[in-house]
This record gives C-alpha cells, structure tokens and sequence, in this order.
C-alpha cells in the first residue's frame, strides 16, 4: 500500500478527506502529517489524531510539527518550511518509495510547495480535496455526507517522476526527529541545494543552442559570472596557480 503525506492547516477534516478518497477503495499504510506551529493547527491535529484513533487505529501515523513556525507570513518562514518538507519526504521515500501527496491543507504557499517538491522528487499520484467555500464539518458522519453527497472531491492531478539529480541529495538530507524531540529547522542546507542544482538546469536548458560550441558541455551549467571569466585575458600572476596544475601529457 502507498504512504500519504498531506499538509495541515486549521481545517483538519482534509486530512481524513484524503484519506478516504485518495487511494480509492484501499487504504495507506502510513500517514504523515505536516504542520505549522500555533494554538489552532495544533487543535486541528489533534482531531485529526482522534479522528484516526476512532475510524481507522491500525494506521501508522506520523505528525509533525514545525517547531516555532507559527505562520508563513515572509520567504525566511516560507524557506523553512521548504527545508522542513523536504527532509520529511526524503525521510518518507527511504520508508515507502510508494507517495501520494495531498497539497489541500494549510496556506497556498504551503500547497505550492508541496507541488513543486512532487516534481522534484517524484510521488505517485498528487491531487487536491476540493470543498465548498463555508462548508463546516465538525464530525465524522459530516464527513461521509459531504463525500456521499458529491461536495468534497477528488482533483487527481497524476504521477511525477521527479528528478534524478534531486534525488541524489537523499544523503545530505537531515534525519527526522523522535516522536519527543522538536522538529527545529535551523537552517536550509538542504533547501538549499536544492535550488542551486535547480538554478544550474535552468541554465544548462538556457543556454541549449550554445552547447554544441562549448568545449565542455557543462559549462553551460555555470554561473553567468564565472561563464565570464572564460573570455578574460590570462593574467600570470592571477592564473598562474590553476595553470600549473594542469596535467601534462
């Protein structure tokens, strides 16, 4: 069975939502949970735990909330979510290579972020729980009603396959924390990497029609300002270094 990692936010029937409508008619094996850090995402997982006690207790479920991250209200908050979601899907794959992603909880820059990290590292399906604007559900059996009744959908929107040099960073990603310890994001390393081998593909595809004239193709991968470097003067005193360290053959 395939593993469901879904974002949370102060709405916390999506998550049995997805649950329930997810994978069809079978079940996960896991769920993992993503949250922010304030007084009502942290009630919205707790029903959401309850819920799972109650209807399905067999399922292995993982929460995690992002220590002192409150809100993602500027692109430092934003930028530690990212980190935090990627070590938890790094984390998830070594588990259950088997995803499904359910971007509906939580803020829209959490839900972008879900998405992009589904094209980078790849997941089974990827969809959205669509709901009527208002509609309150406070209990299980609203919960059915509004599945039965057609007002919370499914939006399928497929399989990724992500990216193998993505992927490759599955050794540099931090290990998740116990059950007991803070999920702390001191700092982005990953998140980190992650863009500037995204930011290097951007200019290799850039730069596509100059790669049959370059000496080493993966020049076009550089930095615009080291690119430039390669049409200076040699200068003996700058270069000199680099230049006897050459192989001579």
């Amino acid at each position: 069975m395939p593993a469901l990692l879904s974002t949370l936010g102060v709405s916390w029937a999506v998550v049995p939502e997805a649950f329930l409508l997810g994978n069809g008619a079978d079940s996960y094996s896991s769920v993992t949970i993503l949250t922010t850090d304030d007084e009502k995402t942290r009630t919205s997982l707790t029903l959401v735990q309850q819920w799972f006690r109650d209807h399905h207790p067999t399922t292995d479920i993982h929460a995690l909330v992002i220590d002192g991250l409150a809100d993602l209200s500027n692109s430092h908050d934003h930028r530690r979510f990212e980190e935090a979601l990627y070590r938890t899907y790094f984390a998830l794959r070594r588990r259950d290579p088997d995803i499904h992603i359910c971007l509906a909880g939580g803020f829209k820059t959490m839900s972008a972020a879900a998405h992009e990290a589904a094209g980078l590292l790849g997941c089974h399906k990827l969809f959205h729980v669509s709901a009527p604007v208002g509609l309150k559900i406070d209990t299980h059996e609203q919960i059915l009603d509004a599945i039965d009744s057609g007002k919370v959908n499914l939006i399928d929107l497929g399989s990724r396959v992500g990216w193998p040099t993505i992927r490759e960073l599955d050794s540099a990603a931090p290990s998740l924390p116990p059950p007991d310890v803070p999920f702390s994001i001191e700092h982005t390393d990953l998140a980190d990497q992650i863009t500037a081998r995204i930011e290097a593909a951007s200019r290799l595809a850039a730069n596509e029609a100059e790669l049959a004239t370059l000496p080493f193709p993966q020049i076009a991968r550089w930095a615009p300002g080291d690119r430039a470097a390669l049409e200076e003067q040699l200068d003996s005193e700058r270069d000199a270094g680099w230049i006897l360290s050459l192989i001579h053959i």
